[in-house]
């Protein structure tokens, strides 16, 4: 019933979705219990859920994401929400998901991937092999080497607080200090995903369907 622009906008864009219908990609998923979660994706797509699935809510008008960036990773760090997508946007909640605001970023191209760590480290990647680290909730930000300038596509936060990501070129990197260091991998492959078992080895998804790593420290600096 508001008459404010911004709301005006909203209700012209749900309009628009529903009469397009469920053709739009989801990207990321991440819950806080059996009960709540949040799922992302194209053009600032944003549900919420307190009963498991069973219902959703849109988030659309708490994301200050007026141009619809797509948004292609959420995480979870306590109460705090994290959002990386398109055009280097970022966003943070500080109340589970009730309202967001834009952060500073360090990098005006896309970001496939978020990674929070407790005590607040947060690290972003994505196109062109560029990744971010802040060690203060993204208030500043330090550039990473990762080697090649080719795209990163996942990664992943091991038990033991090693952080690896995944490249469209097959390699497995694993991050020391400010660069990244080689994960052996017998066949590389164009990696789509990447995630730990409880043994210490990884699991990554690819073109050319799934692929397991034991668990292994990485013998050369990434190149």
């Amino acid at each position: 019933a508001s008459d404010d622009e911004a709301h005006q906008r909203r209700l012209r864009d749900a309009q628009r979705l529903q009469q397009e219908g469920a053709d739009k990609p989801w990207l990321d998923v991440r819950f806080w219990s059996a009960t709540e979660g949040l799922v992302v994706g194209a053009y600032g797509a944003i549900l919420l859920t307190r009963d498991g699935g069973r219902s959703w809510q849109s988030l659309r008008g708490a994301v200050p994401n007026p141009r619809g960036f797509h948004l292609y990773s959420v995480q979870m760090l306590g109460n705090q929400v994290y959002l990386a997508g398109e055009q280097g946007s970022l966003f943070r909640s500080t109340d589970r998901g009730a309202t967001f605001e834009a952060m500073s970023s360090p990098y005006r191209g896309t970001f496939f991937g978020l990674l929070a760590r407790p005590g607040g480290e947060l690290l972003a990647f994505g196109l062109r092999g560029n990744a971010f680290v802040s060690e203060d909730a993204g208030q500043t930000w330090t550039r990473l080497d990762t080697g090649q300038p080719i795209t990163l596509t996942a990664g992943t936060v091991l038990a033991d607080g090693r952080v690896v990501l995944v490249d469209e070129s097959g390699r497995v990197l694993q991050r020391q200090g400010t660069g990244f260091a080689a994960w052996p991998v017998p066949q590389p492959s164009a990696f789509t995903g990447v995630i730990a078992t409880p043994d210490g080895s990884l699991v990554l998804t690819g073109v050319r369907g799934p692929t397991r790593l034991s668990r292994e420290t990485p013998r050369k600096p990434a190149a």
